[in-house]
């Protein structure tokens, strides 16, 4: 399966190569969106030491027009995040995280493919952007970060709409349930945003994880789940500050279950080459029992370049857990290059 998806990878970006290398008349603009090497280096406390390339990735746009578009992204699959709802496995294998055909009109945009949802803070965020771990509602994998789908987004004076319609399993296990999700919010382009995100779903009980408890869900039955998450984030010269809260429910023939989370960062650039965060991140995975939320206690270090082009991250996290203390400390150490100046 590996090497079906490579063969597919490599064809599809030949593919692309060609239209600008070997035609009449070059059709478009083919340009290098992406490249992101992030070598890691993952002290944790339950599983030992290891090192990864997971987070690398490799991205090009087609650019026909002031109107059409494609984009497509090559990454570990780990990173489209398969929601822990589904029975199906993640893999850690090459493949695509994003490949989208874009159209830009008057009235908006529109996304057809493996699309982002930019669903909540960490979904809006560029992976060369974060320096932490990504928040418990992604690590728990409650929230996906890619999903094939269709997405509209409009915006007028800094006050956007993005509503997207996608398959929610990630086309590892089909119900045949599309989902739906929606973000509403608003950014003055310098130093402040503020986005609320919601989306719902079916999961029918012959694909749902007989493993996953959130919110108490029984997996032998159908299950409607509802999730929400807001943010505020400042960004004021050298800081950034975000402050989120969410939750979902499930309803069931029989039951009904909720969870809810919090997180709160606070990043400073000391100085152009350092910059020192702090992360508060907190789930409470059943809101019907006692003894079971989850803390995360992060601190981050970072060394960079002038231009931000290598950074070198040490990130320390400390993980809380009421139902009892299970060793699953981090310690990572990331070199992230990209040349891309920002």
């Amino acid at each position: 399966m590996f090497c079906n998806r490579l063969v597919v990878t490599l064809f599809s970006l030949a593919l692309l190569f060609s239209l600008n290398s070997s035609a009449d008349e070059p059709v478009g603009t083919l340009s290098i969106e992406m490249l992101r090497l992030r070598p890691t280096l993952l002290s944790d406390e339950s599983v030992g030491a290891s090192f990864s390339l997971s987070d690398s990735a490799f991205g090009l746009s087609w650019r026909k027009n002031k109107k059409l578009s494609a984009y497509v992204e090559v990454s570990s699959e780990l990173s489209r995040n398969l929601p822990v709802y589904y029975s199906a496995a993640q893999v850690d294998r090459i493949g695509f995280s994003m490949a989208y055909a874009e159209y830009l009109g008057v009235y908006g945009r529109i996304r057809f493919g493996l699309i982002p949802l930019n669903f909540g803070y960490d979904g809006v965020l560029a992976s060369h952007e974060n320096i932490y771990n990504n928040a418990l509602p992604y690590s728990e994998r409650i929230i996906g970060l890619t999903d094939q789908g269709i997405s509209f987004y409009t915006e007028n004076n800094g006050y956007y709409t993005e509503l997207v319609v996608h398959n929610g399993e990630i086309d590892t296990a089909s119900d045949g349930r599309i989902w739906t999700s929606g973000n509403w919010g608003f950014t003055n382009g310098r130093h402040f945003r503020t986005q609320l995100s919601l989306q719902t779903g079916y999961v029918k009980s012959s694909v749902a994880s007989s493993t996953n408890s959130l919110a108490g869900v029984l997996p032998n039955q159908t299950a409607l789940w509802r999730n929400g998450i807001f943010f505020l984030n400042w960004y004021p010269r050298n800081w950034n500050i975000v402050a989120q809260i969410g939750g979902g429910e499930v309803k069931q023939d029989s039951q009904e279950g909720r969870y809810n989370n919090s997180m709160i960062e606070v990043t400073r650039s000391i100085s152009k080459n350092f910059t020192a965060g702090f992360r508060y991140d907190q789930l409470d995975p059943d809101r019907k029992t006692d003894g079971d939320i989850l803390t995360d206690l992060s601190l981050a270090l970072t060394f960079k370049s002038a231009d931000s082009t290598s950074q070198v991250i040490v990130l320390a996290t400390k993980s809380i857990e009421e139902s009892g203390e299970i060793p699953d400390d981090q310690l990572r150490l990331v070199w992230l290059l990209t040349p891309y100046a920002r």
